[in-house]
């Protein structure tokens, strides 16, 4: 049944590929792919952050297929679906079904279908990490030795796509099967080590690589956000880590000299994490070591393939919670307060259940009502819109959507992380079992992945990095329903037990729904009819769908008619006034250009965000434009990406170079031998304006 709602859920996500097109993160991701089929490397010749398997998987892709965004985003539906069953699979370690399912179901409702983000490698990688840390748990359990080879190829898979979600997992799996050795079983030779000696050697060497397991959890992240550390990114990210290392040192310390010294023992130590690294270390040989000789055995090319960025571009923090998140919260979990006392109350059962329809009835209607009198239709849709504004009045943070920094949402596997571990703290286990692991391992996973908010900070990156502590949550709220259970017998029952779980679930749905509004609000634009003839011909365009009707892709998405219109009269136009290998340049931040009107950019950077290229860069970008008769100018974006002093010098050799030629929307094509000025509405912010 679980496969069956998660493929219905597919086909749905699949109906929706034929919707929108993201001229920033899909396009960039398309025109890499077609760099490399033109016989350019990542690194190289072309800048990336990412590991290049996704590179290489959409350039196969197209190769054999055709250039199909369609295509490249069921390879995505695809990996949804792998990432739903795993974490349902994860959950299902610690919780039960109902609770299983919640955080797959918050990952569904958050998430960016259709049409933005589609392509992002990270649902290709967050599937692996958490195939990972079903293996891992499964091995903690009593399984053999091949869920920890499971362990590294599901890493090395991951990495290949986006090496930062699987090096952070890979981190936390080494930790601990290194910190927590003892509770683990040990290799069949169970010969005692009897020199003291020989003893003390074995305990002085695992002593030492326990310690750089506790300090570089920790550590690792820390550094690496060492260039943004603020206080929100220690009480977020790090403080977690630093939690559990913590936590390890007192099992360790805990442990110390309960257990005899054996050489199955202290082999089994360092065979499992070299399993772990062996298997990754394949995985990954399997194709740096071709890659590497085809960008010819250049090392000094490999600092983005092992994170060495400037983060200026990438950086989006988070805003400090305050006193609103905290309201939010104490509305949200007051039901699940309340519920316990009112069950002990005679009140409790079909009133209960009235009065909470009642509730919903009169939200319903007061909306409907209130649209009713502003003189405009109402229906279904409208009221999940008006949602929104009850959101905002309840307390939700500025800042709403997709690219949120402030938003409860953002704050809440760091909630779960800190009740789970208070959870694990104080649970007690039953005499002669054996401790499980499986909740620690949760904590330090869910902690670890959750670094990959770093140092892009939002909503949408949460949806790969959160799943694991949303797990933890849902486990957390399942022991305060069995808890309000045993203190209210009544609700352990029928009407009862519906109720609490409502009120339990209360909080996540709140922390999510700006998220989910404006992903309504986007999709709603799809949700119109085909324009019609006549719309083709009025001055205000179309409204309707159209299909984006270009040579390049042969998708042919459906957009806002015109969008559609837009695209296309621009891509027709730069077909009139250039040749096929001739190049053009796309800027700031709009690599789709590229892909849809079939013409190469001569410069490294498909994108330049602030920081991306140097000073020594930008002046390589200004004499390779010197090939450039035409430049497609984002004016929208440039309010957004070309901040005074950024790109200087790329954007005054534009600005002296080029004049406008033709708006298309809010794009601008400019030429060398074009005479209208520059002026509103281009935007171009001198120091000295």
């Amino acid at each position: 049944m679980v496969v069956a709602v998660a493929a219905l859920i597919a086909a749905v996500y699949l109906s929706f590929a034929h919707y929108g097109f993201d001229v920033l993160e899909e396009g960039y991701f398309l025109h890499s792919a077609q760099r490399l089929l033109e016989g350019e490397l990542p690194y190289r010749d072309f800048n990336t952050p990412y590991t290049p398997g996704v590179f290489y998987v959409y350039a196969w892709v197209i190769e054999h297929f055709g250039s199909n965004v369609v295509l490249l985003r069921s390879i995505q539906v695809v990996a949804r679906f792998a990432l739903m069953l795993a974490l349902y699979v994860a959950g299902r370690q610690v919780t039960s079904p109902f609770y299983a399912a919640l955080p797959p179901a918050l990952i569904i409702g958050m998430d960016t279908v259709p049409g933005v983000w589609s392509l992002h490698p990270g649902w290709l990688t967050t599937p692996c990490a958490l195939l990972a840390v079903i293996a891992i748990a499964r091995y903690t359990r009593g399984g053999g030795v091949w869920w920890l080879a499971l362990t590294g190829v599901a890493a090395g898979v991951g990495f290949a796509f986006k090496q930062n979600l699987a090096a952070y997992g890979l981190m936390a799996a080494l930790w601990l099967l290194v910190v927590c050795e003892r509770r683990l079983l040990p290799l069949p030779w169970g010969r005692h080590v009897g020199s003291p000696a020989l003893r003390w050697g074995f305990r002085t060497a695992r002593a030492g690589v326990q310690a750089a397991a506790l300090v570089l959890l920790p550590l690792v992240p820390a550094m690496i956000a060492l260039p943004y550390m603020s206080g929100v990114v220690i009480g977020a990210l790090i403080a977690p880590l630093v939690a559990v290392s913590l936590l390890g040192l007192w099992r360790i310390v805990r442990d110390a000299g309960r257990t005899p010294v054996t050489y199955g023992r202290e082999l089994a130590f360092y065979v499992r994490p070299l399993v772990v690294l062996a298997c990754f270390g394949a995985v990954t040989a399997a194709w740096f070591l071709p890659f590497y000789s085809a960008i010819g055995d250049r090392a000094d090319l490999l600092g983005p393939l092992f994170g060495r960025i400037e983060q200026t571009g990438y950086y989006l923090g988070m805003l400090p919670p305050g006193l609103a998140h905290l309201r939010v919260v104490a509305v949200a979990l007051l039901p699940a307060a309340v519920l316990p006392a009112l069950g002990l109350t005679r009140l409790w059962g079909r009133l209960g259940v009235a009065l909470a329809l009642a509730g919903a009835a009169v939200v319903v209607a007061w909306t409907a009502i209130e649209s009713w009198t502003r003189g405009r239709p109402w229906n279904a849709f409208d009221w999940l819109l008006d949602l929104r504004g009850l959101a905002r009045s309840a307390g939700t943070i500025p800042g709403e959507g997709p690219y949120s920094l402030g938003e409860l949402i953002l704050y809440l596997p760091s909630l779960a992380f800190w009740v789970g571990l208070v959870v694990l703290i104080t649970s007690r286990n039953r005499r002669g079992l054996k401790e499980d692991l499986v909740p620690l391992w949760y904590l330090a996973a869910g902690a670890a992945l959750l670094f990959n908010q770093y140092p892009r900070m939002d909503s949408i990156h949460l949806l790969w990095s959160g799943g694991m502590l949303f797990v933890v949550g849902a486990a957390a709220v399942e022991r305060w329903e069995g808890l309000a259970r045993r203190l209210a017998p009544a609700l352990a029952r029928g009407s009862g037990t519906v109720a609490l779980r409502l009120a339990l679930v209360v909080l996540p749905l709140v922390a999510a729904l700006p998220t989910v509004i404006v992903r309504f609000e986007y999709a709603g634009q799809f949700f119109r009819p085909v324009a019609a003839p006549e719309e083709l011909t009025r001055r205000e365009g179309p409204y309707g769908l159209l299909r984006l009707n270009v040579d390049a892709d042969e998708g042919r998405v459906w957009l806002p008619g015109k969008d559609a219109l837009m695209y296309q009269e621009m891509v027709s136009f730069l077909h009139s006034r250039t040749t096929l290998g001739e190049p053009i340049f796309a800027y700031p931040a709009i690599p789709g250009i590229y892909y849809l009107a079939a013409r190469w950019n001569p410069t490294p950077f498909d994108h330049l965000f602030p920081g991306i290229a140097s000073d020594a860069d930008q002046r390589e970008i200004v004499r390779q434009l010197e090939r450039v008769n035409y430049i497609v100018w984002d004016d929208a974006g440039a309010h957004y990406w070309v901040t005074p002093g950024v790109n200087a010098p790329v954007t005054e050799y534009i600005v002296n170079n080029f004049r406008i030629e033709r708006f298309f929307g809010q794009y601008a094509v400019l030429s060398r031998e074009a005479v209208i000025d520059w002026g509103e509405p281009l935007y171009y912010p001198l120091p000295s304006a």
